[in-house]
């Protein structure tokens, strides 16, 4: 069963790991984000930020903490005190009570060397001696190493800027984050959020600031007053108090057209009682101005989306929500706090009015996703979580940070969405929860995906939690959650879908094609469950699976109907397992509803750990009850007796047209010949033989001439021939006589051989000679005689585990006298060997089990 939930208290390194803040309230892991591959080694890291840290003795100035990434592992928890350069580094705020880091983000590659670069914002800094105006800093990432700590005193714009906030009380950045590339330049840019900046004398409207990325270089500071429509932009806030800027991201390309957009959040819009307002600012590469009014939007240049009801705070977290419903078009995710929901808009490329409003989200342009309680914060935090489960869909993750905390991951699907989500329905299939450890934790005041840190290939998340304690109070802590590939089960071995589809006659049948793969990013499963979802025959029905040479085990409930598949193995021997599945139902007269039979395995995982369902029909084709109508009772000899005859039986034309008829076969006689002769014209009929549990033994002969039939039966008991009519002239009737020829006791060959003393001892009759262990000699001759050389093919030995290295085929003659080939399809398989003389072919003897012989080999010996 999938995995509905995981405790962040159960990371163990395998799953993910903890990151340990350093001092009491530093409040590590206030913002959490990718930090892309800023060291230039191919596998992604991560940034935590923790405005309340004292580095270099200086009271919250503020700190950051960026943790590289490694394929070779990680251990259940890491100190982030321990980073040292080559684990990751520090970067330290610059004045005491600058909150610098309480924002961070990835930046993209703002310059343009091939390398990310990361932005951390300190909103309570005050450049130039205007008092929190804010300033952010932009520092480049490089492959020639990083110490174990960075100080953003010494940005020089070499290895990277500073940029200073415009006006007293700002607080430019609060919030940052890439802008990805707006202006369609082929350059990564960035948006800086100042909630309460004054644009245009309205009193904290906010002001956000796009500074676009250069090859060209950057100055050590960067006045975010200088903005002038080429070097980036300003966007204005609307109303008084709004609050733009309270959130920023990149918004990817949501209208479809090849460029970037962004979103902005403004949390305190008042309409209608602080709903708030997102604005959506389409990219374009026609340019800006030196600035935008967000108030212009038109729905050509970019949107409006209004909250629902008061005190929502819509907009507080916004973020691209990458290609959530996989259209091939990027989407968007807004929380609302006060509303306890968080929204996701759908990108289109056929455009948008100038305003959206959220409450008309109907599951065709986005949904609503509703948090257990209203009370849990719900969207206090947004992010795309990347593809966190390997289907090649992104994926979100919501904070609800009350309490504990708990985080929400919802798969994307192309299946659609209904208008709205609720979290208490995730069930492991479409998303699941992480539960946060300690009371007042908070965890899910931050989220974010990692990108793949770890490098499998697959996208993981990162939690922030920053009043939890690992080292004291409000230390805080962040939690790293790996990504794992769903597994993927295709029964039909790549051929026409997943699925598979066979017919049950009268005997087990396999339930998988012998194709089929089983594939995930983890090297071993722990079970699998295989049920027959509509059971009709009660425990006449069962499911078997050879495990042998694994450490699988398989265990069938006949209540349940449902055979499990438990132990730690590769996906190499879960998959040799699934192919030997087999089906069978032993009920005298099946019920023949077609049977549907699903498939689940489980890789072990904390989430994603379960296959999507897999299925197998089988119909069924079997025969109608016997009818002993035409009943034997005595062996028939073909030496003593004559034949037996049953003339005119049945006029067959149609194929629902059958005859039955019961023969008992006594030990020894276990051949049955059949001569079937049409009185009329010719016609096609069908001979089946059955035993007297229903199983077939000797499947559909086509009979469309007169002609003899000749098959050895496994064993003595009650046969059951049926003749079947399948085309034909309707008055056309048959003349059906049969016969059992008498079979000698087998041979066992004992090592030395056998010596038939007698004269023709074998003649009418068939020898079924088996080897033993050492040299064997199997005997078909004397000095004096041939053996089974009667004319026809009444008498022959068929021979079976003849071993090439060390056994003898004894022949009477020289080598001369005999021929080897192919025998007739109505006899046992196997390589056939004549004798001839006097221009008479002989068939002697079937070599079963075998792909060649040669008369002149070792193995064969004359005798004369």
């Amino acid at each position: 069963m999938a995995n509905s939930f995981f405790n962040l208290s159960d990371l163990d390194g395998s799953n993910g790991f903890a990151l340990n803040g350093i001092n009491e309230g530093d409040l590590s892991g206030v913002s959490v984000s990718s930090a892309g591959d800023i060291n230039g080694d191919g596998i992604d890291d991560l940034i935590i930020g923790a405005h309340l840290a004292d580095p270099n003795g200086k009271t919250k100035a503020g700190q950051s903490y960026v943790v590289f990434g490694q394929s070779n592992g990680f251990s259940a928890s890491l100190e982030l005190s321990s980073l040292d350069g080559s684990n990751g580094f520090a970067i330290n705020g610059i004045n005491a009570d600058d909150h610098s880091n309480f924002s961070v983000s990835r930046a993209g590659d703002v310059n343009n060397d091939g390398i990310d670069d990361l932005i951390v914002g300190g909103y309570n800094a005050d450049p130039n001696g205007k008092v929190n105006a804010g300033q952010s800093y932009v520092i480049f990432g490089h492959s020639n190493g990083f110490d174990a700590n960075f100080e953003l005193s010494s940005l020089n714009g070499s290895n990277g800027f500073t940029l200073n906030g415009i006006n007293a009380h700002d607080w430019s950045g609060w919030s940052v984050s890439s802008a990805g590339d707006i202006d369609n330049d082929g350059l990564d840019d960035l948006i800086i959020g100042a909630y309460r900046a004054d644009p245009n004398r309205n009193f904290g409207a906010g002001q956000s600031y796009v500074v676009f990325g250069s090859s060209n270089g950057f100055s050590a500071n960067f006045e975010l007053s200088s903005l002038n429509g080429s070097n980036g932009f300003v966007l204005n806030g609307i109303a008084a108090s709004d609050g733009s800027g309270m959130s920023v991201s990149n918004a990817g390309d949501i209208n479809g057209d090849g460029i970037d957009d962004l979103i902005i959040g403004a949390w305190r819009y008042y309409g209608n009682g602080r709903p708030g307002q997102s604005y959506v600012v389409f990219g374009s590469s026609n340019g800006f101005n030196a600035s935008f009014e967000l108030s212009s939007l038109d729905g050509s240049n970019g949107f409006v989306i209004n909250g629902i009801e008061a005190h929502d705070v819509s907009g507080r977290s916004v973020s691209s929500a990458g290609d959530i419903n996989g259209d091939g078009i990027d989407d968007l995710v807004i929380g609302a706090s006060g509303a306890g929901q968080s929204y996701v808009v759908f990108g289109r490329s056929n455009g948008f009015s100038a305003s959206l409003e959220l409450s008309s989200l109907n599951g065709s342009n986005g949904f609503a996703i509703n948090s257990i309680a209203k009370s849990d914060r719900l969207g206090l935090s947004v992010s795309s979580a990347g593809d966190i489960n390997g289907d090649g869909i992104d994926d979100l993750v919501i904070g609800a940070s009350a309490g504990a905390g708990k985080s929400y991951v919802v798969f994307g699907s192309t299946d659609g969405f209904n208008a709205s989500l609720e979290l208490s329905n995730l069930d492991g299939s479409n998303g699941f929860i992480l539960n946060g450890i300690g009371a007042g934790d908070n965890s899910g005041r931050s989220v974010s995906s990692a990108g793949d840190i770890n490098g499998d290939g697959i996208d993981d998340l990162i939690i922030g939690a920053w009043t939890a304690d690992p080292n004291d109070n409000n230390s805080g802590q962040s939690y790293v959650v790996f990504g794992n590939g769903t597994p993927q089960l295709d029964l039909n071995g790549g051929d026409g879908g997943t699925d598979f589809n066979t017919t049950f006659l009268d005997t087990p049948v396999s339930i998988t094609d012998s194709d089929l793969t089983l594939s995930d990013n983890s090297n071993h499963f722990v079970g699998a469950t295989v049920s027959i979802t509509n059971l009709q025959d009660g425990a006449a029905e069962s499911l078997t699976a050879n495990t042998a040479g694994t450490n699988i085990s398989a265990t069938y409930n006949s209540a349940t109907a449902v055979l499990t598949l438990s132990g730690t193995d590769t996906a190499a021997h879960y998959q040799q397992v699934l192919q030997s599945i087999t089906y069978n139902n032993t009920a005298a007269t099946p019920d023949t509803t077609d049977r549907i039979i699903e498939f689940i395995v489980d890789d072990g995982a904390v989430h994603s750990n379960t296959s999507r369902i897999a299925t197998t029909n089988i119909a069924f084709s079997v025969e109608d009850a016997y009818e002993d109508n035409d009943t034997f009772t005595t062996a028939y000899d073909l030496i003593n007796q004559e034949q037996t005859w049953l003339s005119n039986i049945a006029g067959l034309g149609i194929q629902e047209d059958q005859d039955w008829y019961r023969i008992d076969v006594t030990p020894g006689y276990e051949r049955l010949v059949v001569d079937l002769q049409f009185s009329d014209a010719l016609g096609d009929l069908d001979l089946f033989v059955h035993d007297a549990s229903g199983y077939l033994v000797v499947a559909s002969i086509s009979v469309t001439d007169n002609e003899l039939i000749d098959k050895i039966l496994p064993g003595s008991g009650t046969y059951y021939l049926k003749v079947n009519g399948f085309s034909g002239d309707t008055s056309n009737t048959y003349d059906l006589r049969w016969d059992q020829l008498l079979m000698d006791d087998t041979i066992a060959i004992e090592p030395g051989g056998v010596e038939l003393k007698e004269t023709h001892p074998t003649n009418e009759k068939i020898n079924v000679m088996t080897g033993s262990f050492g040299a064997d000699v199997f005997a078909l001759g004397n000095e004096n005689q041939a053996y089974y050389d009667e004319l026809g093919v009444g008498d022959y030995a068929l021979i079976s585990d003849f071993d090439f290295t060390q056994d003898l085929i004894q022949l009477q003659g020289s080598s001369s006298n005999y021929r080897l080939g192919s025998v007739s399809s109505n006899l046992p398989t196997g390589i056939g060997i004549f004798r001839q003389t006097s221009g008479i072919d002989e068939l002697i003897a079937i070599v079963q089990g075998v792909g060649s012989l040669n008369l002149s080999a070792d193995y064969f010996s004359y005798v004369s």
